[in-house]
């Protein structure tokens, strides 16, 4: 941290300690920052700037680079400009409109969002859902759409960050890819309880993916979404392995103590779990890794899973050890968690 900084806010820039104090009340504007380490403090300090004089060179709203600034706190935002860059073809500009459409007055924003979850673009849809995420629940009024999305085709575009594999479908373009329907889903998340009525109504669906994707979407609100817990465990039979994957870890996140939930768990790998984490290990995903830690997390209520666990450490293909090493790892911690041999996670 700068010494002026320091200064500034009452430390000493010669005490290479004082940056992990916790900000007190009345030490940051409108004490946004109370309770926070004074780097984070920092930290956050200069991505608010950064984030103001983004809007402003984008002409979307009427902001001025201001250490004390706060997305949430901004004003004369544009809510149309920013809508209607949300289809942008440089990223960068989507971002930032993304960016100021969360610091608006949900009122305004959330109606243009929805407008943008239209559109026939879809890198606008994927901006439109992540920044609906951000609103959280007073976003409500999108859950309907967003549901609607959760169901759509698939819609593939490459993700720049390359770090996200569908769940369902693999594809390759070159580049690994981000499903639509899956950022509908994190939305629907970030909207909260609002949104569990409606998921647990998709979880009734035919086609298998959206299933799949209401079922993620619950697993991410968390232990919020108990009442869902009855409709998540009677996708344990599912007749989809994926469906049933991620009942079973959605249940998980929300109540892990649920009765049946290691049946559940092992069910989603199959009668032959070497065999099916191979055939994963194949498409790049990380469901396998997911089910045995899982079961690790449980420890000994797990036991039962033991037998299926030692099976993916012996299991073989040709010459090849199956799954990644990643798995192999989690599958001896596991057994380690379960046997009591391993207290730690």
């Amino acid at each position: 941290m700068p010494d002026d900084w320091e200064k500034a806010h009452k430390l000493d820039p010669n005490d290479p300690k004082d940056n992990n104090k916790i900000v007190p009340a009345g030490a940051s504007k409108n004490d946004r920052h109370k309770g926070y380490t004074y780097i984070e403090f920092y930290i956050n300090e200069l991505a608010d700037n950064l984030i103001a004089k983004a809007i402003a060179e984008a002409g979307v709203g009427d902001v001025k680079p201001d250490p004390t600034w706060s997305p949430k706190l901004a004003t004369n935002l544009d809510v149309d400009a920013a809508a209607a860059k949300l289809a942008d073809a440089d990223p960068r500009q989507r971002r930032v409109a993304a960016l100021t459409l969360a610091a608006a007055d949900p009122k305004k924003a959330v109606p243009a969002l929805i407008d943008a979850l239209e559109s026939k673009k879809t890198e606008a849809r994927i901006a439109a859902m992540w920044t609906l995420e951000r609103i959280g629940p007073e976003a409500a009024a999108a859950v309907p759409v967003l549901i609607k999305t959760i169901g759509d085709e698939k819609a593939l575009v490459p993700d720049p960050t390359g770090r996200h594999v569908s769940t369902v479908t693999w594809k390759r373009h070159g580049a690994q890819v981000v499903l639509v329907r899956n950022c509908a889903a994190k939305a629907l998340a970030g909207i909260g309880p609002k949104a569990i009525p409606a998921l647990i109504k998709a979880l009734e669906a035919s086609e298998a993916e959206t299933r799949i994707a209401a079922a993620e979407a619950l697993g991410w609100i968390g232990p919020n979404a108990k009442e869902a817990v009855p409709a998540l465990v009677k996708h344990f039979k599912d007749e989809h392995k994926w469906a049933r994957a991620h009942a079973a870890l959605a249940v998980f996140a929300i109540a892990p103590d649920t009765d049946g939930l290691v049946d559940g768990l092992l069910g989603s790998l199959g009668e032959d779990p070497g065999k099916a984490i191979w055939k994963d290990r194949q498409r790049g995903l990380n469901l396998p890794y997911r089910i045995v830690w899982a079961l690790g997390y449980m420890g000994p209520k797990a036991k039962a899973a033991t037998a299926k666990l030692e099976d993916i450490l012996t299991w073989k293909f040709g010459n090849h050890k199956i799954g990644r090493p990643l798995t192999r790892t989690a599958t001896r911690w596991a057994l380690g968690r379960i046997s009591g041999k391993i207290t730690g996670r």
